[in-house]
């Protein structure tokens, strides 16, 4: 008897330690088997720049298959165009492939959704669209749109500094409205949707750098809607 309930403790521990970096993966509900197999997606960037522009050599995409979301696929890239890129890698097939670039393994996504930190200090020198994430999913041509699920926020500095120098900006909702914290996105049936998670939520906006009189500075800011944030209209400069 002893030695039936090792055996089974045993079998317990293995089956736990199966993981997604297995090639084969078990359905529990039909108890068939699913492969990984070899894919590639043409991922398109997104609107207002071009690939050559977005995407660089080495770039890696997280992929993720519903019914198998547990799984954060490594896509490389291996070609780039003018107007897209192509990313290839392993995954097991799905009728809805879901991506975020660029990769990261903390990614984790559930039921559709995955929650994307969004920082509320930047640097002048590290405002490129390019370092926020991007999201979108695949069609039935394995092409995927990029969305960037965030608005944008632009101030001007005053024509005249009188000798002053600034060395660091806070911005400030109007209505302190969120500006950062942690965005959880939904790609449920093939629409992206975005909500701020009030928990950790931040509404101060710190941009650290060497502002120019009369310049105009834009950045990334976390926003449900996506509508564009302006200096006098929306935000409050706290220099």
């Amino acid at each position: 008897m002893k030695s039936k309930f090792i055996n089974i403790v045993t079998f317990l521990l293995l089956a736990l330690l199966y993981s997604c970096a297995e090639e084969r993966i078990i359905n529990d509900e039909n108890n068939t088997a699913k492969e990984k197999i070899d894919m590639s997606f043409t991922v398109v960037p997104p609107t207002g720049t071009t690939a050559k522009e977005f995407f660089k050599e080495g770039d890696v995409i997280s992929v993720f298959s519903s019914g198998n979301e547990s799984c954060n696929e490594k896509f490389t890239i291996t070609d780039i165009s003018e107007s897209s890129a192509t990313f290839t890698g392993k995954a097991v097939k799905s009728d809805k492939i879901y991506a975020v670039f660029p990769y990261s393994e903390e990614y984790k996504m559930i039921n559709s959704s995955i929650d994307i930190p969004f920082v509320n200090t930047y640097d002048l020198n590290s405002s490129e669209s390019k370092d926020y994430a991007s999201i979108g999913f695949a069609d039935k041509n394995g092409n995927i749109q990029l969305e960037m699920p965030y608005g944008n926020i632009s101030f001007t500095m005053p024509s005249n500094l009188y000798g002053q120098q600034f060395n660091k900006i806070r911005l400030s909702g109007v209505k302190n409205e969120a500006l950062a914290g942690t965005m959880s996105i939904s790609m449920e049936d093939d629409k992206i949707s975005v909500k701020i998670s009030e928990e950790k939520s931040k509404h101060t906006l710190v941009i650290n750098g060497t502002f120019e009189a009369g310049q105009t500075y834009s950045f990334k800011v976390d926003c449900s809607n996506k509508r564009n944030i302006h200096q006098g209209t929306d935000t409050r400069l706290l220099y």
